[in-house]
């Protein structure tokens, strides 16, 4: 779950996008004024950065990528949960003076130079008929890696100051992303809505998406899949527990001479149904093994291919292998209880 919501995260950003809805015809929506308004308005309880967002295409010599490009301000890594594989994010100079620098992801570097690390070459970026070069200071681990393997239709991201972009590319500041780690949702909404109102005046017109809500989404479906995962878990525990229970019945009536034996040269019933829970046990204890090498080695490769992080959650493993071997002697209990009360004539006469 936490993997899925991660990929979903990394896809762009968190918290609120203002979108201004006229910016393609009057000019910019946001800009650092605002941002700056709305970080002091919350005593910085808010954090606010204007952007764009647009398609465009990025081209290395004479390879094409379709890509998302983001128009990027200051502090954009409290916003951009990708994570940084070379180089590094605009600095707050480079933002201010417009500089012509841009992070690419790494299926752009793969695809047009063969190689992750692209570090020092020139991108060009085209937009709207419009080609301007930009030096490439970053590479990132864009999660939409992962989530193409499954879906082609998500191009590559991008990222460059908004202020080189709007200045070499005339592209729009129209987005304002907000967020905030103490403050309501509702608390963020007024307080941009009180500064965008101070600054662009009521006739200001903007939409709000919220980019968390496709993560709650998907941690509902996360939760279902979960749910279903297990039921269907436990019914495949009650199983593996009705095979120990049957097998063990079977020894029990297969070995009715060697519990006539034991019995006959002073065995208890508590040393006889303790060795049959014991072999239960150990039944159980080698399923556990077994299962967690080949699940683990099995989802190593899975996560591998789809290039995702793998880690081990003792949390989970610790408990439900306790479990699972606790289900060896509940289910082992019928079989060592019927060997214990087993008659020693009988048993012997059995043979």
């Amino acid at each position: 779950k936490d993997t899925v919501l991660n990929c979903v995260k990394g896809v762009g950003m968190e918290g609120l996008m203002f979108t201004h809805a006229a910016s393609y015809f009057d000019g910019d929506g946001f800009d650092q004024v605002i941002a700056d308004e709305v970080r002091t308005q919350s005593d910085g309880r808010i954090r606010s950065m204007p952007f764009s967002l647009n398609y465009a295409k990025a081209s290395f010599i004479d390879s094409d990528t379709d890509i998302v490009l983001w128009g990027i301000g200051y502090r954009s890594e409290q916003y951009i949960l990708s994570n940084l594989l070379f180089g590094r994010m605009p600095n707050d100079a480079e933002i201010e003076n417009a500089e012509r620098v841009v992070v690419i992801s790494e299926d752009v570097a793969l695809t047009a130079l063969g190689r992750r690390n692209a570090v020092g070459q020139f991108l060009s970026l085209v937009t709207e008929g419009k080609r301007e070069d930009y030096r490439v200071i970053g590479v990132i681990q864009a999660e939409t890696d992962s989530i193409s393997l499954f879906y082609r239709g998500i191009p590559a991201f991008v990222y460059a100051p908004y202020t080189s972009l709007k200045r070499y590319n005339g592209l729009a500041v129209s987005r304002l992303i907000a967020r905030s780690d103490v403050l309501s949702e509702d608390t963020v909404r007024d307080t941009v809505r009180s500064v965008v109102t101070q600054r662009r005046g009521e006739a200001f017109s903007y939409e709000v998406t919220n980019f968390d809500e496709g993560s709650a989404g998907t941690a509902r479906v996360a939760d279902v899949l979960t749910d279903v995962l297990t039921f269907s878990s436990s019914v495949s525990l009650a199983v593996a527990g009705i095979g120990i229970m049957s097998a063990q019945l079977g020894s029990v009536s297969a070995r009715k001479e060697e519990i006539g034996v034991l019995k006959a040269v002073g065995a208890t019933d508590g040393q006889v149904a303790f060795c049959f829970l014991t072999e239960s046990f150990l039944i159980a204890v080698t399923g556990v093994f077994s299962g967690l090498l080949t699940s683990i080695s099995l989802l190593a490769v899975l996560f591998r291919l789809l290039r995702l992080p793998f880690t081990l959650n003792e949390g989970v493993i610790l408990p439900a292998s306790f479990l699972s071997a606790a289900t060896g002697l509940l289910f082992g209990a019928l079989p060592a209880v019927r060997a214990a009360k087993a008659d020693p004539i009988d048993a012997l006469r059995s043979r």
